[in-house]
């Protein structure tokens, strides 16, 4: 809504104004949080509020389905991810996830626990595989300081070096 709003301020002949926008704004919150906002709606616990605000944004993106209206072109691990979480508050079992034999399901099955479990496996993975980087960088480093070409390294060569400081 910020960037709007800026869009706005920028370009006075826009079709919409900062006054548009804000009134946007007002608008979700109040809608998808009648609870605080309207007489008689009642939520009793944090569950309850993530159960009706699922359906309040449902009914207002005019969804049809659990998995509708999430961004196919994201990341891979983010989309099973999002996948996951989404398939998950609409009751999927856990047993219906993919199960075939390939790389594609084994890593949707990972990330999908890991999202299941409470973590967010896209970054879990990015902050492997920035490790991965690091080490990678150190035995190469430590390879060129015994006068060995970091390029040109042998599998024993690699190991010698890989847990080198």
């Amino acid at each position: 809504m910020l960037f709007h709003a800026r869009v706005a301020a920028e370009h006075p002949g826009a079709p919409f104004g900062i006054d548009e926008v804000a009134t946007g704004l007002v608008d979700k919150l109040v809608g998808r949080h009648p609870h605080v906002f309207a007489a008689g709606e009642q939520v009793a616990t944090a569950a309850d509020q993530d159960r009706r605000w699922d359906e309040l944004k449902r009914a207002e993106k005019q969804r049809e389905s659990s998995v509708d209206g999430i961004a196919t072109v994201q990341p891979a691990v983010a989309l099973a991810a999002k996948l996951t979480s989404r398939t998950a508050k609409a009751g999927l079992p856990a047993d219906l996830l993919p199960a075939d034999d390939g790389a594609g399901a084994a890593l949707f099955r990972l990330a999908a626990a890991a999202q299941l479990g409470g973590g967010d496996p896209e970054a879990a993975l990015r902050t492997t595989a920035r490790e991965f980087e690091a080490r990678v960088r150190s035995a190469e480093k430590a390879a060129a300081a015994d006068g060995r070409d970091p390029h040109a390294l042998t599998a024993e060569d690699w190991r010698r070096y890989w847990d080198s400081p």
